[in-house]
Order: structure tokens, then C-alpha cells, then sequence
């Protein structure tokens, strides 16, 4: 039976049903409260929101990675409702709980609670399912969003590049301002002069928005093309906050593959020219981030790369295709790079175990030693391509243990388009390394848990945030070097960067 078939049986089924439970709760009101002159709800338009609401639970419970019951989302839902509407929350729901829909028809309850709830400004124009829905991802994993019309336009738009370059730290639940953590080269954000370790202050004249994710954030910062972000920053430099102004534009390129100093319009890709040693950086994972690393290591081996730096250390993630990849690049043939297992049950579906890619014996990057640099700022993709590396003994790790998110979001329609397009992002899977270990880090796990990746004890080098601020700052400025420059920078001398340091010196070895 089709949903609309399903929504038209339930109407003709409950509408008497209603109208007398809706009369009756009018009368003593919610929880037993007066409800006061609000606006009546139409039978129907009730029948539509609970409709409407139990399938979108439905769809969540059906794909989240973690079991999750419907009983509990719905009752999230309603209660977040109530709360929108400045309303007690009914007695037999605060008593009972998620419990009170056991046993009972969810969408003939929800009809009567909110034909109770009537039409208060805050519940119109359709704002009661997607506050609903707000109130169920509240009770899911901080990468799963709701995306809004806007959010939804916003996201089409980063597909074609639109960005202003703004990365920012993740913060502690408590809260705390939001620091830049780098900013894309060549990007809006780097030509306005935002600096890695910035305190956002003030976002378009008002305070920054707290109680988000640090992507959510970021996608804020984005914001709708040929607009102009203003930021208040204060700088650790600066005795005053500066305001800045970021266009937001179509940006003709930003980087993902770049090396250790600017040349002209290219990169030096040499950190020792005369060993042969290669030094790659790797940033965030936009489209064709593959292809570049590609077309960059066949120009290398033609040069003569005896050894290779890779450094993840500030990629953020990206593209899952991308990042397996990249890391298939690197491995034999046939060998596995990742899988993700997906939904409540942890399931691998057929297009999600990922194997490195035959290739000519020429073309295969498989006989020189290699090196990868990670940290807590290596997260997602980043976390993979090291993962496939270490399990497989292709590469030595250096730094320290990476930021632990190993999930997948899929985007999921909650709503049909006559009521307009509800959808949510729903971390629907994670991922799962060659070892068979998963590389997300869950709430309950402790410091010492095994997630993320870490490097070889050997290896680990730990650097306070501070210090790891300044040197993105450092790296900044010698990315923004004119080619024909001689002043001298602090990351000219290698030392000054210790985990890039132990690992150059390490391949030098290696090499005698």
C-alpha cells in the first residue's frame, strides 16, 4: 500500500476518533493546563504531521549505524515540540516516556497530541515535523545534520566550489570559542587575511553560533555565493580584535596535493633534493584530489623519488573515493583498503569494501620507504589513507594519534516534495581499517581505547596545541612566500617542525 493510500485509510479510520480525544483535551489541556486562545489544528493537517513523523522515524531507526528505537525518536520529537510551543509536556508521556508508544498506535497518538498542541505561531507553516525532526537528530552523533532548503543549497553549491576556506578546531562539549584551525590556500579566507590560530569573535555582527558541530560551523561561515562574510578575529599577535571581510565566490582552484615550498604557479616538492626525498602534503580531499596525487607521483618517479613524505597532518577528510584511492596507490594489487559496514545490523554491502587497483608494474609505487605524518587534526579520509598504509607495513608513521572519526553520512528524504524537501544527513555506517579494527572513536571510549590510528610507539612524537598552531601559522607564511623571495622563514629549517624532522631523518637512514 503506498504512503499516500496508508495516510488516506488512517484519516477515515481516526477523524471521529479525534476530534472527540482533541475536545476532551482542549477542555482539561495539556498535562492539565489551560491551553488558552491558540489557534486550532485541522484533523487532517494532525493525520499529515503524524504521518509524516512516524515514517521519518522509521527511516532513521532503518539506517542509522547504531540501534536506535522508533519509540525513542518519536518521543524526542514530541517532547522538543512541546518545548518549541512553550507547553508542558502531557503527563502520560513525562510519566511513561518512550514507553507510553509501546503497545499503542504511534500515529494515532501523535495526531492527538498535536491536535492538542493547536497552531501557536511557532508550529505553523509546517515548522512543528521540522522541529520534530531537529528534536530526533538531537539525540544522534554530531555529524548527523538536518538539512534545511538553505543548508541543502549550500551543500550543492561547496560541490562547485563555493567556500571561503574557513577550518576551525573541534571544541569540548562544554563549549569554548571557535579558533581557526588553517585556511585553504588561495582561498577567500587566505586572501582577506584570516590566519591559522584566529578567535572568532563575532559573526556578521552577532555572536558565533555555539551549539553546532565544528562542520556545521564552517558551513555557516560558507554561506550563499557573491555575499560578504564579516568576522571579528583576534589574533595572538594582535593587542586588538581586527574586523575582516571574506567575499564568497566561486573559486577558480583549491589545492589538495601541495608540496614544501611555492615555485611560481607550482610546487618544490624536494625537502632533500640530493637523497632524492619527496614531501607531500595532503589537504582536504576535493574532487579530483586523486587524480592530482597520480599525475604528482608519476612526474616524481620520473625525477628519480628514491623516498616520500606523506603528510596528513591537516587533512581534514573528504571524498571517501577519493581517500581509498589515494591509499590503493600505495599497495599491490587486490589488497583491501577499507570497508564500511552500514546500518544498525553493521552490514557490508556490495559496493563497500574497497580494494587497491591493478596496475602496470611500471606505474606501481609499492619499492621506495615511506613516511606519514599524522596528528589530532588527521581526520576521516586522512584516517584512512594511514590506516591502509600501517596495516599492510607499507608505511612508517610518525606524530601522534589521529582525531578518531571513522563514519560515513548518507543523505536520507524524510518528507515528501508537496510539503517540501526534508532531508537529513544520517551517519548511516562506519569504517572499518584492513585489520578489521573501526576507526571511529565512540563517546564512551576512553583515551586508551583502540581507535583512530596511532603511530608506532617508536614513533609517536607529541606536540602541544600550542606549538602545533604555531606551526601552521609558520607553514602559512612560507606557503604565501613569493617564489622569488630570499627572506628567510622559520620552516626553512626543518627542525623546527620535530615530527617532520624525525621522519626526514629516518628516510635518510633508511636510504644509506
Amino acid at each position: 500500500m503506498t504512503g499516500r493510500a496508508t495516510l488516506g485509510c488512517l484519516l477515515a479510520v481516526s477523524l471521529g476518533l479525534l476530534a472527540v480525544s482533541a475536545a476532551e483535551d482542549r477542555q482539561q489541556g495539556i498535562g492539565g493546563q489551560p491551553l488558552g486562545s491558540v489557534s486550532s489544528i485541522e484533523p487532517e493537517r494532525a493525520a499529515q504531521f503524524a504521518h509524516h513523523l512516524v515514517e521519518a522515524a522509521q527511516t532513521i531507526a532503518a539506517n542509522y549505524y547504531q540501534e536506535i528505537s522508533e519509540t525513542r525518536l518519536l518521543y524526542k520529537a514530541m517532547a522538543a515540540l512541546h518545548e518549541a510551543a512553550q507547553m508542558p509536556l502531557p503527563l502520560p508521556l513525562k510519566e511513561e516516556g518512550e514507553g507510553y508508544f509501546k503497545g499503542r498506535d504511534p500515529r494515532m497518538e501523535i495526531m492527538r497530541w498535536r491536535q492538542s498542541l493547536g497552531l501557536p505561531p511557532v508550529l505553523r507553516n509546517h515548522h512543528d515535523i521540522k522541529i520534530g525532526i531537529r528534536g530526533m537528530i538531537d539525540l544522534l552523533d554530531p555529524h548527523t545534520v538536518y538539512l534545511s532548503d538553505l543548508s541543502m543549497a549550500m551543500n550543492a553549491t561547496l560541490s562547485m566550489g563555493v567556500r571561503v576556506g574557513i577550518h576551525v578546531e573541534e571544541r569540548p562539549k562544554s563549549g569554548g570559542p571557535w579558533i581557526i584551525r588553517q585556511v585553504d590556500l588561495d582561498s577567500p579566507a587566505e586572501k582577506a587575511g584570516l590566519r591559522p590560530g584566529d578567535t572568532i569573535l563575532r559573526v556578521n555582527q552577532a555572536p558565533p553560533t555555539q551549539n553546532v558541530s565544528a562542520r556545521q560551523f564552517q558551513e555557516e561561515l560558507n554561506g550563499p555565493i557573491d555575499t560578504t562574510l564579516v568576522l571579528e578575529v583576534q589574533s595572538l599577535e594582535d593587542a586588538k580584535p581586527r574586523e575582516v571581510k571574506v567575499p564568497r565566490f566561486l573559486a577558480e582552484r583549491y589545492w589538495s596535493v601541495v608540496g614544501h615550498r611555492r615555485v611560481e604557479e607550482d610546487w618544490d616538492y624536494w625537502l632533500d633534493a640530493k637523497a632524492k626525498i619527496a614531501f607531500v602534503r595532503l589537504l582536504e580531499l576535493f574532487n579530483g584530489a586523486d587524480s592530482d596525487m597520480e599525475r604528482l607521483l608519476g612526474l616524481l618517479r620520473e625525477e628519480g623519488m628514491k623516498g616520500m613524505i606523506l603528510d596528513l597532518r591537516d587533512c581534514p577528510g573528504g571524498g571517501l573515493s577519493e581517500a581509498t584511492y589515494i591509499a590503493g596507490m600505495f599497495l599491490n594489487p587486490n589488497l583491501k583498503v577499507a570497508e564500511i559496514r552500514s546500518g544498525p545490523k553493521q552490514l557490508v554491502l556490495n559496493n563497500e569494501r574497497f580494494l587497491s587497483r591493478s596496475r602496470p608494474e611500471e606505474h606501481r609505487l609499492t619499492d621506495f620507504p615511506m613516511a606519514v605524518l599524522i596528528g589530532p587534526d588527521t581526520i576521516g579520509g586522512g584516517e584512512l589513507i594511514a590506516a591502509a598504509l600501517q596495516d599492510h607495513r607499507r608505511a612508517t608513521l610518525f606524530g601522534q594519534r589521529t582525531h578518531g572519526k571513522g563514519t560515513v553520512q548518507k543523505p536520507f528524504s524524510l518528507m515528501n516534495h508537496s510539503l517540501g524537501q526534508e532531508t537529513v544527513r544520517l551517519t548511516s555506517g562506519l569504517i572499518y581499517r584492513p585489520s578489521g579494527k573501526t576507526l571511529q572513536r565512540q563517546p564512551q571510549d576512553a583515551l586508551q581505547g583502540d581507535w583512530g590510528v596511532r603511530p608506532e610507539p617508536e614513533h609517536e612524537i607529541r606536540v602541544p596545541l600550542a606549538i602545533r598552531r604555531q606551526i601552521r601559522l609558520w607553514r602559512l607564511q612560507l606557503d604565501q612566500r613569493p617564489a622569488d623571495s630570499n627572506r628567510l622563514l622559520a620552516l626553512d629549517k626543518v627542525e623546527n617542525d620535530p615530527v617532520l624532522y624525525w621522519a626526514l631523518e629516518w628516510l635518510r637512514k633508511s636510504l644509506k
